[in-house]
């Protein structure tokens, strides 16, 4: 397993290029807006895992892989892993960005930011490992885009002394997070029966 999650870095290494074009289109548009700005970091680390599947599919790389001696369970494990450490290295670069930026750290917005992005990938990854990325793609980018709007009008639209918006940053982030490890165990045990008995 260690050497799949290894192989999906590699992959996006050799893919920085296409990779830092897509960061300076978001902060291009996110420019004159601080507070999303937060929140490009986690919203990329979804589009990144999203198109190591892409990478896998095109490459037929799952067809490959599973001509070897290696335990299907591993390699849909991988993939959340993968998920999760780039979800955790968003945060940290979001963090580093607040200090950089001399913005006050909200640890509760980051554990909400995480636990946002975990369910995200709970929802989607099922839906990849069904049907695959390229037949899925339409419905990833309307569901990752719906969810980017709702945060930006909630953090544009309100302000600090509106209730919901204090119940979600300050109270409500741990609810979240327990619900995202909840729906990401849930949504393994799926992708992992799915992945059981698909063929290749």
């Amino acid at each position: 397993m260690k050497s799949l999650i290894i192989k999906d870095f590699l992959t996006i290494k050799s893919n920085i290029k296409h990779l830092l074009l897509i960061i300076i289109m978001f902060l291009l548009l996110c420019f004159d807006n601080t507070h999303v700005l937060h929140y490009i970091p986690s919203f990329l680390s979804i589009i990144i895992l999203i198109l190591l599947f892409s990478y896998d599919e095109v490459s037929h790389f799952n067809c490959y892989l599973n001509t070897m001696p290696i335990d299907k369970k591993n390699i849909v494990k991988s993939k959340y892993l993968v998920g999760l450490i780039l979800n955790l290295i968003a945060i940290i670069i979001t963090f580093i960005e607040c200090l950089f930026l001399n913005f006050k750290v909200d640890f509760n917005s980051l554990i909400l930011c995480l636990a946002i992005t975990m369910i995200i990938e709970a929802l989607i990854l099922p839906l990849i490992f069904k049907y695959g990325v390229e037949r899925v793609r339409i419905f990833l980018i309307i569901l990752v885009l719906i969810i980017g709007l709702i945060l930006t009008i909630i953090l544009t639209k309100f302000t600090l002394s509106n209730k919901l918006t204090i119940f979600i940053t300050k109270n409500g982030s741990l609810i979240f997070m327990l619900l995202g490890v909840v729906l990401i165990f849930i949504s393994y045990q799926i992708s992992k029966n799915i992945y059981l008995n698909k063929d290749f």
